[in-house]
């Protein structure tokens, strides 16, 4: 199969298709595509041009029509053999094709990822400062796995910053050191949940979190969102009496629960003797007022089993989180716990302590809360100066992403190749829906944390060039 590598231009005045079809047949009748040549498949050649699969299924067409290349079934398309010697055969570049000086995007790739961490902004001497005296501390004392709940000194300064924070009121006992929001939500259904068989989720949700539950071989009962969050009507309709939540800033979709829905949950977990999880992973992210308190802080009756994470703060490779148990389940569970060892290397840990105890943490988090709010009103101001009433921003008051409903008849995965061929990735939810959304209406996810605060604007004026030019 020959690789294809036509030079395409938005600017030039014939459409992409038209551009993709002429090239082809001219690398056909100069024969640098033989007779016999398997072209690339539709999906193949749009991911590798960055260009919706519409615009490469159009040019094959037209060169089917026109009977350049015949098409095999369950095989592909292939070069035809044709009576070239009438046509007066030429090897002259192609006239709409770019020179080696002319670049195809004018800048940079610009990614609106959710998940990564503005590097430049880890405080990297610092940590490699409390590295160093953890690496000395742990050569002298040469201990063993450590506790399995993870090193007592962090648990307590944990518990401090959870309290002034979050609101949270917890002892250094309730915390359990755990590599990841997903290995905390394994450990959970090994011990506390083992017996359950059924969960209920958001949807859309956090799409890692329903994997784990799915290979637990738990019955995942998907809960619907309104403008406050899960809803708590149809969580009651459920069987489920257990539920997976994010209410300081709902994933993916953004809304930040309100004080009436927190209470109704809280009153559904009472009647009837169930279990919230809270997975709170970006609560201090907020961009209007104070950060909310935790759910957690509302907990009177050791209904909720809290997780957080140092994920959005330090970098995510650290894989440093925790769990906050109710104390009647760490009673009831506390001999199963001990039957893991900590997966949390106890040097990661210590340097931890180290930058928390010394107030580090609570500099850097302030730091980055100030960095992260630039940024989003960079990206708030642009996309409202830019887009205007072509899209509607959901979810842009808390986090370190938002969502942007399009006004569009293009599907989500049309615009996204659309925003690639400029140079621009946006992303899906897909992944995150349990069901299909019944909104007609594309939602593409933008992130903005590890973006350079310069290249924000220049992404979105891509995006309205890609989508509505």
């Amino acid at each position: 199969m020959h690789i294809l590598s036509p030079q395409l231009s938005k600017e030039h005045s014939l459409p992409l298709y038209v551009q993709l079809y002429e090239q082809i047949k001219h690398d056909i009748i100069n024969k640098s595509l033989p007779v016999g040549s398997k072209l690339p498949s539709i999906r193949d050649l749009s991911k590798h041009l960055r260009i919706s699969r519409n615009t490469v299924e159009t040019a094959y067409q037209q060169l089917l029509a026109e009977g350049y290349i015949t098409s095999r079934p369950k095989s592909g398309m292939y070069v035809k053999e044709l009576e070239l010697d009438v046509l007066q055969q030429e090897t002259k570049p192609f006239p709409y094709q770019h020179t080696k000086n002319t670049p195809i995007l004018d800048g940079p790739e610009i990614d609106f990822e959710y998940g990564s961490i503005d590097m430049n902004a880890f405080p990297m001497k610092l940590w490699k400062k409390y590295s160093n005296q953890a690496y000395k501390q742990e050569m002298e004392e040469a201990k063993s796995y450590g506790h399995h709940k993870g090193e007592n000194h962090l648990r307590r300064e944990i518990a401090r910053y959870l309290y002034h924070a979050r609101g949270v009121r917890c002892s250094a006992e309730q915390i359990i050191i755990t590599s990841g929001t997903q290995h905390s939500l394994n450990l959970l259904c090994e011990t506390v949940f083992k017996n359950c068989d059924q969960f209920a989720i958001e949807n859309p949700g956090y799409d890692r979190a329903r994997y784990i539950f799915e290979n637990h071989r738990f019955m995942v009962t998907p809960i619907s969102l309104d403008e406050d969050g899960l809803c708590t009507d149809d969580l009651r309709n459920s069987n489920a009496k257990i539920v997976y939540v994010t209410p300081s800033h709902q994933y993916p979709c953004g809304m930040v629960m309100p004080f009436k829905r927190r209470l109704e949950l809280l009153q559904w977990a009472g009647e009837t003797n169930g279990y919230i999880i809270e997975d709170d992973y970006d609560g201090e992210f907020r961009y209007e007022g104070r950060p909310i308190p935790a759910l957690k802080e509302l907990d009177q009756h050791d209904k909720i089993i809290y997780l957080g994470t140092f994920s959005k703060m330090l970098l995510p490779s650290l894989r440093i989180s925790y769990i906050v148990l109710p104390p009647r389940l760490l009673q009831s569970y506390s001999a199963a716990f001990e039957a893991y060892i900590p997966t949390v290397p106890r040097v990661i840990q210590n340097t931890l302590y180290y930058f928390m105890r010394d107030g580090e943490w609570d500099r850097h988090v302030r730091r980055m809360r100030l960095l992260y709010q630039k940024k989003h009103s960079v990206l708030v101001n642009a996309l409202t100066k830019h887009l205007e009433e072509a899209a509607e921003i959901v979810g842009e008051k808390a986090g370190l992403h938002l969502l942007i409903k399009v006004n569009s008849q293009l599907g989500e995965q049309a615009l996204i190749e659309m925003a690639a061929a400029a140079g621009v990735r946006v992303y899906s939810i897909e992944k995150y829906r349990i069901q299909q959304s019944t909104d007609g209406k594309p939602l593409l996810l933008l992130g903005f944390s590890k973006m350079p605060i310069d290249q924000i604007e220049d992404g979105i004026k891509r995006l309205k060039e890609a989508w509505f030019a």
